[in-house]
């Protein structure tokens, strides 16, 4: 009866929060802060869980994907797992990753590593002419950023319940034509799992950190603060999240999303980027698709955007 009482109460805290984050965002609030971080592809998770769930995931991070929407997720990894995705972006922008985890013995905790590489075709290098049309071509150039991490995530008591903390370190670098730029960069996440009934709660900071300079300009990095909610029913079979994020290059926004297992080899994904209108083309809706095969997992997401078209990526897990 409490855990019935108790589910009650979490689902009318989570409809509220849901609902207070929505009123709490301007529709229209064209943020001035937009476009003053440099390496945005470091908003570019990997996994096809999260994105499917609308990027909801910093509670409900329980794979090698939690490397990077919250470290502390990691230590709910029970077995060595190898992921691989490919996310088919905008344009001719591919983004492709690979993440390793594996739990240690006697309650050392769990490591992981992941890397990723964000390739794009030729884009037109032109110089200023005088007259119509005012440029003129003069050759092509290439753009690319490839990131590795390192991740390490336990487990702490904290007044008797159990509080999952996490920690990811990363290295990358992004070359623009002959220009380039190196950074080193932490994330940090806390996730603690309720004994007594369905819910999750996670903290993340992500990106916090200096880059080298780009040509003669030292770029900021796009930080950002998260606080994350999952709510859990039926033994975990439905999973509703919500998460409010605080970037710091945008106006706060509040992702929600929900993962339903149909039935045990079968899970069905959507979710919603809730931005104000003229600050993301992020915003909107996603959709996705997870199939389990004995220690196989294959994963499915599809984002759509307003100006660029759509977004497919795609996963593969091996446990």
């Amino acid at each position: 009866m409490m855990i019935r009482r108790g589910s009650r109460v979490y689902s009318s805290l989570f409809a509220a929060v849901a609902v207070l984050l929505a009123i709490s965002i301007p529709a229209d609030a064209t943020s001035s802060k937009a476009g003053t971080r440099s390496f945005q592809f470091l908003k570019l998770g990997i996994g096809s869980r999260a994105v499917a769930m609308g990027g909801a995931f910093s509670a409900r991070a329980d794979d090698a994907s939690a490397m990077y929407w919250n470290p502390a997720g990691l230590q709910e990894v029970n077995r060595p797992e190898l992921m691989v995705a490919h996310l088919k972006y905008i344009e001719d922008i591919n983004y492709s990753g690979i993440a390793y985890a594996h739990p240690l013995p006697r309650r050392f905790g769990t490591l992981g590593t992941y890397f990723t590489a964000l390739t794009m075709g030729d884009i037109d290098k032109t110089i200023a002419v005088l007259g119509p049309p005012f440029y003129q071509r003069v050759g092509t150039f290439t753009a690319s950023d490839y990131l590795m991490a390192l991740s390490y995530a336990n487990r702490l008591g904290l007044w008797g319940m159990p509080m999952r903390y996490g920690l990811t370190l990363k290295f990358f670098k992004e070359k623009i034509d002959e220009a380039s730029a190196t950074s080193v960069a932490v994330d940090f996440g806390l996730k603690w799992k309720s004994p007594d009934f369905p819910i999750d709660i996670a903290f993340t900071t992500a990106n916090i950190g200096r880059a080298s300079p780009f040509d003669v300009v030292r770029e900021k990095l796009p930080e950002q603060f998260t606080f994350g909610l999952n709510f859990r029913p039926f033994l975990g079979r439905l999973n509703m999240a919500v998460d409010l994020v605080f970037p710091a290059d945008n106006q706060p926004y509040f992702n929600f999303g929900t993962e339903c297992w149909v039935v045990h080899f079968l899970a069905l994904r959507a979710g919603y980027s809730a931005r104000a209108d003229g600050t993301s083309d992020e915003k909107g809706i996603g959709a996705g698709i997870g199939i389990r095969i004995f220690k196989v997992g294959a994963d499915y997401a599809f984002k759509p955007y307003d100006t660029f078209g759509s977004a497919h990526q795609f996963t593969m897990s091996f446990k």
